[in-house]
């Protein structure tokens, strides 16, 4: 399994359409339009070429062809991994973070991750269960910005369910 990779090259812009409900700010378009019955073209990203999205339970992650990472979306538990407005998509600016290239990411309820091209995985937020929330590690309750975890081998590819998180490495070996 080789490492994740995004195509490269001269590409027109991506245009992204978003439908639904979005009482959450998971619309990305600020407090007062919540709601889109019919399909409708996200002016924010009319420039920026989009490569990747993912949408949580309450918030959403967009990652653009040069790695940059915007989330928005309910940011009660972190999800976001960044302060700042939650109702439309800001760029998720942690130092290390910001050095690294990222090419997917994944959305659980309280949770991100966020996969490199050198198959390097970051996560954000929190876990929970029925009985309320998990933590983030056995000693971290939420993590605010992202972490890395550095203790994966290379990360081929990265998904979420609402409460958990799991990794392929290049060796085909599964983390959960």
């Amino acid at each position: 399994m080789a490492l994740p990779l995004v195509p490269v090259g001269k590409r027109k812009a991506s245009a992204l359409w978003i439908v639904g409900n979005g009482d959450c700010g998971q619309m990305g378009h600020g407090e007062d339009e919540l709601e889109f019955e019919r399909p409708r073209k996200f002016q924010f990203f009319a420039a920026k070429n989009v490569v990747h999205l993912a949408c949580g339970g309450m918030h959403t992650v967009a990652v653009g062809e040069s790695g940059q990472v915007w989330t928005w979306g309910c940011n009660d538990d972190s999800a976001l991994g960044r302060d700042g407005a939650e109702d439309i998509p800001i760029l998720v600016s942690a130092a290390e973070f910001a050095k690294d290239r990222i090419v997917s990411a994944s959305a659980g309820d309280s949770h991100t991750i966020a996969l490199s091209d050198s198959g390097r995985v970051w996560s954000w937020g929190t876990y929970k269960d029925s009985s309320g929330t998990l933590g983030f590690t056995r000693d971290v309750v939420t993590a605010e910005e992202p972490v890395l975890l550095a203790d994966l081998p290379v990360v081929s590819s990265i998904c979420s369910g609402s409460n958990h998180s799991m990794a392929v490495t290049v060796d085909k070996e599964l983390f959960t």
